[in-house]
Parts: C-alpha cells; sequence; structure tokens
C-alpha cells in the first residue's frame, strides 16, 4: 500500500494494556471519530482511522475489568499517532 501522507487515511493507534482505564481509551475513541467526521467535510482531507493496539490482538483487561479488543498488536502496526491512555495506579486497586 502507499503510505505517501497524501493518499490515505491518517491511522491513530490507541494502546491498550491490562488496567487501562476503558474511559481514558474511550475518550480517545471519541475524539478520532470527531476528527474523522470534520476531516470528511472538508473536501480533499484525509480520512482518520483508529485501531485499539495491544501487545497481542484479543481482549485486554481493563481497570474496572471489562475487557477491550485490541484489533492489531502494537509492534505489527503502523500508525501516524500512538496515544497512551492513562492507567490505574496499584494503589488504587482492592486488597483481596
Amino acid at each position: 500500500a502507499d503510505r505517501t501522507p497524501g493518499n490515505r487515511d491518517a491511522i491513530v493507534g490507541v494502546c491498550l494494556y491490562p488496567g487501562v482505564w476503558a474511559s481514558s481509551a474511550g475518550l480517545a475513541q471519541d475524539l478520532v471519530h470527531l476528527a474523522s467526521v470534520i476531516a470528511q467535510a472538508r473536501p480533499g482531507s484525509r480520512g482518520v482511522r483508529m485501531w485499539f493496539l495491544g501487545a497481542q490482538a484479543g481482549d485486554v483487561a481493563t481497570a474496572g475489568g471489562t475487557p477491550l479488543p485490541a484489533e492489531r498488536s502494537w509492534d505489527q502496526a503502523e500508525v501516524d499517532v500512538l496515544v497512551l491512555p492513562s492507567v490505574a495506579l496499584p494503589w488504587l486497586e482492592r486488597e483481596r
């Protein structure tokens, strides 16, 4: 595929890792969606796409316990922008 800037969508990768806040990853997803809508409204603009990335493709446990699906592994994804969402701090975990 042609990776020259003028011929393809901009790609944003949002990293998922154990303990990531789903709200933080979701906010990044929402902002990329808004950027995509704005880009589509401007003639000649490139599109904007987003992938959730993880150490490997598959579900990643969030801080709240709800899994989010990583679509690709971060070591095999070529992105233009990489977003690192907030992660829960160890002292916020419940005692077991």
